[in-house]
């Protein structure tokens, strides 16, 4: 099966006529915060997954195979995830003997199957724990 976008998005319309001085606005915007903020880095190096949409995309499953293919290359690694409506804020290491699902949220769990888990909904002061792991790559759900 092969996927394509959808016609429209070649067809010029009213509606992206409208939107376009928007996307330029947001983009002045995305620039003017890259120039100002400060640049941090992590200790490890990354491999992010994600995309616009929050839930239901498969994003976790592919975190689960890349940790595979990181593991059958004996590439130490943990995921980093946010916990999304989970309790604790973190930063923390999942441990299921501690938690559970409504403390840090069913993905954590999930992917703390398959190798270290850390939770932190700022994912950059997770850093300061995952430094002290023995982790080459972080894997970001």
């Amino acid at each position: 099966m092969k996927f394509m976008a959808p016609k429209f998005w070649y067809k010029s319309n009213l509606l992206g006529y409208i939107l376009y001085p928007l996307s330029l606005l947001y983009l002045l915007f995305r620039y003017l915060h890259i120039l100002i903020s400060k640049q941090k880095r992590f200790s490890k190096k990354l491999v992010t997954i994600g995309n616009v949409t929050v839930g239901g995309a498969g994003k976790t499953p592919v975190a689960i195979a890349i940790s595979d293919i990181l593991s059958a290359k004996e590439i130490k690694f943990c995921f980093l995830a946010k916990g999304y409506g989970a309790k604790e804020k973190g930063p923390l290491l999942v441990d299921k003997r501690y938690h559970d699902a409504f403390l840090v949220g069913d993905e954590p769990m999930l992917l703390n199957q398959n190798g270290d888990c850390y939770v932190s909904y700022n994912r950059l002061q997770a850093d300061s724990l995952i430094s002290e792991s023995d982790a080459d790559v972080i894997i970001m759900d």
